[in-house]
């Protein structure tokens, strides 16, 4: 789909709402918002001057560019922002002298915190200025995505929206160093082209696959690792420029992957700046090549960037936590520029693929989609497998398909498309070996640091619920009990047990039980967490009446017997009877029960109790007794006095603390006036404060405690830096010289006769 410079121009004057999840969202449009709400305004900033003399030709600029426009970097700008580092800008650029785009960008970070450089001939780590990266949308349209990095007097990045595709960066010629271009993407994807080389392997997702449940966080963050290959290191100008110019492409790419809410950053990257192992003339041949150098990577997915060979392949669909680090790499060829025009989104596009299959992504012209075995689109002209061909999407391709090919073209804010984008979310949720981009915190929605439980626990977060706090909190049904870890609540009415025997879906079963009045007095599901072919078991109390237990299968085909061998059953707690049981049914079952028995009564049971009830038959725990270490009923003092307890003994007050000076052994009620060698007074028989006498360490004595000195202090247990010995430099004691002559030490002038 080709771009119009005067439709972004009208973009940028929309203005779109948007709903925040229940987890922090990684998007930029969120990320723009959020920002929002912690300063007034962003500060605005003007990079570009527009450049309306030079003509295509003398800019070498290829004819089939149609959309573009020339600017000159104002470099005192330019070096205003790198010098402030704004954490948030609002970006002009200028598509003529009265016609503006703005982009509202946030300042990111894109590195681990443990990330280097690395040259490849000495592996030594390479300080290299990193340059600024800055993540955003055009202003007043929540659908676009914009992607810019700053290095010294060069601007690249990548802005998207539902129209297509812009390009921003350097003119690669060399009139000037500060010519710039903004350019639509459209005929440079067209014309290079995609052939990725990865195979499908024809496995089908599930319909869980393909859905995600967008309340969840999406997991940890996935670390990625980057090889940079000779050519590119030379083409570049050494390791500081071939570093710079693939930080931003990654910035770019993990622009595309936060736009799907999935959090990445680069671990490492390591430049070949000698000959690299890395010669085979196909894409596949690169990967073997990359596999048999590497055994182990500073990340979780490894990349390989280089100019040779063509298009791109990954080692499969299953590259995260891979015990194999073979199969949790890939490699993209990627082009310096289109004639003089930079290709940043094509390389892009190449990564983020590549990137994708790794993270579990098929092909969207696969025949693994939509929980038949279709595929999403027919951009490639042909299936993968032996589906039928679908036609082009009309809002353009997504970055698993082969649209760039087709009159469509692929839009970088479609993103993965909701079927994929799924399949990576899930794959990034379910993932083992990962760790948050940032440090922990207690609201990341992961288990991390030392907490114990999600956010809870440890040594910063609040505690955790437990079964025994008295407060009902997590998904407890009363105080300490129900839920998914506490015993479940007394029944006082009828009792009744679920057991579920889930088929292969179980994200598709729920259920309802609902009273003769249409409401809904217990229900669970659906059981998306659970694995499997499992067994989940429920209870409900029902008090006496008629009810419908409704199972429900979102996909319309029960749980039995196409896809597992599920089953259910409801049985009544007081006798075992089945109240409803079945497994094969369509989109729903139900059936009608009714439920009676005697009435429960709770209350206390012990006849010793002060609050014994005659008329309870069910003990709830709530005794009061003479020996529960409480003061309650009509106690005098604790388990002691009243009509039921023992007499409380006559109190005779003292110090009942048998270490203190003053200790009364005869005290039954300490009276707070025992005196001890700790409470920081001289009491008792101390000689100094909580020192000396009967019961305290001995006090201090400061002096020389060294035998061998003249001043030694046999009493002293304290040393105070006074002694004076034979080596101290300094005439003392009886020293007839410095250090010499005396009783101690040796005598002046080397002794003997002369």
């Amino acid at each position: 789909m080709k771009i119009k410079i005067s439709l972004l121009v009208a973009l940028a004057t929309m203005f779109a709402t948007f709903a925040f999840g229940q987890t922090e969202s990684k998007r930029p449009a969120d990320l723009v918002a959020q920002n929002k709400t912690k300063t007034q305004s962003f500060q605005k900033v003007d990079l570009f001057n527009i450049d309306l003399v030079t003509t295509k030709a003398v800019a070498g600029i290829e004819t089939n560019i149609e959309e573009y426009d020339l600017f000159d970097i104002d470099e005192a700008a330019l070096e205003t922002v790198r010098r402030e580092m704004p954490a948030e800008m609002t970006l002009d650029i200028p598509l003529n002298f009265t016609q503006n785009m703005e982009l509202e960008l946030v300042a990111v970070d894109i590195f681990s915190s443990d990330f280097t450089v690395v040259q490849r001939s000495d592996n030594s780590v390479v300080d290299v200025d990193m340059g600024l990266h800055y993540r955003g949308i055009i202003k007043g349209d929540n659908n676009s995505i914009a992607s810019i990095s700053i290095f010294g007097d060069e601007v690249m990045g990548l802005i998207s929206s539902d129209q297509g595709n812009l390009v921003i960066g350097k003119l690669q010629n060399k009139l000037s160093d500060s010519k710039h271009i903004i350019y639509d993407d459209f005929a440079v994807i067209t014309d290079i082209g995609l052939d990725c080389g990865t195979i499908d392997d024809g496995i089908g997702y599930k319909r869980k696959d393909l859905e995600f449940d967008e309340t969840k966080a999406t997991g940890d963050c996935i670390r990625l690792y980057i090889e940079v290959d000779n050519d590119i290191h030379n083409d570049k100008g050494g390791v500081t420029g071939a570093t710079n110019y693939i930080t931003g492409l990654m910035n770019q790419v993990i622009t595309i992957y936060a736009n799907e809410n999935i959090a990445s950053v680069v671990s490492q990257i390591v430049v070949w700046n000698v000959t690299s192992p890395y010669s085979s003339t196909s894409s596949s041949g690169m990967l073997s090549d990359f596999q048999a150098n590497i055994s182990s990577i500073n990340g979780n997915l490894g990349q390989l960037f280089s100019y040779q060979a063509s298009g791109g392949i990954a080692a499969g669909f299953s590259g995260i936590c891979n015990s194999n680090v073979d199969n949790s790499l890939c490699f993209s060829s990627i082009d310096a520029s289109y004639a003089t025009v930079p290709t940043y989104s094509w390389s892009v596009m190449v990564a983020s693929h590549e990137f994708g299959h790794l993270w579990g992504s098929r092909h969207t012209h696969a025949c693994v989609w939509n929980g038949n075995n279709t595929a999403i689109d027919g951009c490639a002209g042909q299936t993968e497998g032996s589906c039928s061909l679908p036609g082009y999407p009309s809002q353009g391709g997504t970055m698993m398909s082969y649209c760039h090919l087709q009159s469509v073209g692929i839009n970088f804010n479609e993103g993965f498309g909701p079927q994929p984008g799924n399949v990576i979310r899930n794959s990034v949720t379910n993932a083992t070996c990962t760790s948050p981009c940032g440090p922990p915190t207690c609201d990341d929605g992961i288990q991390n640091q030392d907490e114990t439980g999600v956010d809870c626990g440890g040594s910063t977060c609040p505690a955790c619920p437990t079964c025994d706090d008295g407060i009902q909190n997590g998904d407890e049904t009363g105080v300490d009990c129900g839920g998914s870890d506490c015993a479940p609540c007394p029944c006082y009415d009828n009792g009744v047990t679920l057991t579920i025997n889930l088929d292969n879906y179980p994200e598709e079963t729920s259920w309802i039980i609902r009273n003769s009045g249409g409401t809904t007095v217990a229900s669970g599901g659906t059981y998306g967490s659970q694995p499997d072919g499992s067994t989940v078991v429920e209870v409900a109390c029902l008090v006496d009446g008629c009810y419908d237990f409704i199972i429900y299968d979102s996909y319309g085909d029960g749980i039995c017997c196409g896809y597992g061998n599920g089953s259910y059953i409801l049985t009544d707690d007081s006798d075992g009877s089945t109240l409803a049981s079945g497994g094969n049914f369509g989109s729903s079952e139900t059936t009608n029960f009714c439920v009676t028995g005697t009435p429960t009564i709770p209350g206390c049971t012990d006849p010793n109790a002060h609050n014994y009830d005659p008329n309870a038959n069910q003990d709830d725990g709530s005794c009061e007794t003479c020996t529960d270490g409480v003061q309650n009923g009509d106690e005098t003092g604790v388990d002691c006095g009243g009509a039921l307890c023992d007499a409380c003994p006559t109190p005779i007050p003292g110090c009942t603390d048998p270490n203190a000076h003053n200790y009364d052994p005869n005290a039954n009620q300490d009276d707070g006036s025992c005196e001890t060698c700790t409470d920081g007074v001289q009491n008792g028989d101390e000689t100094g404060v909580d020192c000396g006498g009967a019961l305290c360490d001995a006090c201090p004595i400061p002096g020389c405690t060294d035998p061998n000195a003249h001043n030694y202090n046999p009493i002293a247990n304290q040393d105070d830096g006074s002694c004076e010995t034979c080596t101290d430099g300094v005439l003392n004691g009886d020293e007839t010289d410095v250090d010499c002559g005396g009783a101690l030490c040796a005598p002046c002038g080397g002794g003997g006769c002369t």
